[in-house]
């Protein structure tokens, strides 16, 4: 079966932090999880957590699907973000349902709010970023 491009979403990169943003996307139910990218050739035809690792940044650049840039390191996340949006690639946020956000709080494109993160009202949280 073929996953429905407007609800889909990829991850740039099969790592440890992968794996709390699949499971935030699952809990979250929003999206369907494509799958994977990672330039780690050992990674290709493997799976995490039952997805597919799809092959590396060129096999990506193929996609039309949103992304999510599933490093924790700050410094890569911003590197990588900014080479992808000047591709004129398109982010997805994902949001833990035990998150706590509330109202008149601002998330932009590509962060990730884990399980358990507070954010208080009239707050910004700025693209590709953890909370």
């Amino acid at each position: 079966m073929t996953t429905p491009l407007y609800n889909a979403v990829c991850l740039f990169v099969a790592s440890g932090h992968a794996k709390v943003i699949l499971d935030i996307i699952e809990q979250e139910g929003r999206y369907r999880i494509h799958g994977l990218f990672d330039d780690h050739q050992a990674l290709w035809g493997q799976s995490l957590f039952g997805y597919p690792v799809l092959g590396g940044k060129s096999a990506l650049k193929k996609s039309p699907m949103p992304l999510i840039i599933s490093i924790g390191d700050n410094q890569i996340r911003f590197r990588l973000a900014c080479e992808f949006k000047e591709k004129n690639f398109s982010f997805l946020t994902a949001i833990h349902p035990s998150a706590s956000v509330s109202r008149g709080v601002t998330i932009r494109d590509g962060t990730v709010v884990m399980a358990g993160a507070v954010s208080y009202t009239h707050l910004t949280l700025p693209t590709k970023r953890i909370v």
